[in-house]
């Protein structure tokens, strides 16, 4: 039987965008994965940092099959980096790679 081997990373966008925002969070949302991809996606995280920090916070494990997720404690007037990464099964020799990220500011309090 012919066999493909795959890359070690298969670049994908998810269309990650911030749909809302206020002064100390950020509601994201992205798309919902097609069947090719949720073979090697067991979860996805959600990375932020300020612009101009070097530190990257991180959500906890979101489950694949969520599309949206609110960034909460976030500073006022302050704009982030933002990415979504995904979590390989074990064991696996391919992963998705985000091919973007996305930056939001937050507002500043009313």
């Amino acid at each position: 039987l012919p066999t493909t081997t795959l890359p070690p990373q298969i670049p994908v966008d998810v269309d990650l965008r911030v749909v809302e925002v206020n002064s100390t969070w950020a509601k994201l949302t992205w798309r919902k994965f097609n069947e090719f991809e949720l073979q090697f996606v067991d979860g996805v995280q959600i990375r932020y940092k300020e612009r101009e920090g070097k530190v990257y916070a991180a959500t906890p494990l979101i489950h694949r099959a969520v599309t949206s997720y609110t960034l909460e404690d976030l500073r006022p007037h302050t704009e982030y980096e933002v990415g979504i990464f995904f979590i390989p099964f074990p064991g696996q020799t391919t992963e998705l790679i985000a091919e973007r990220i996305t930056h939001l500011t937050q507002l500043m309090y009313m």
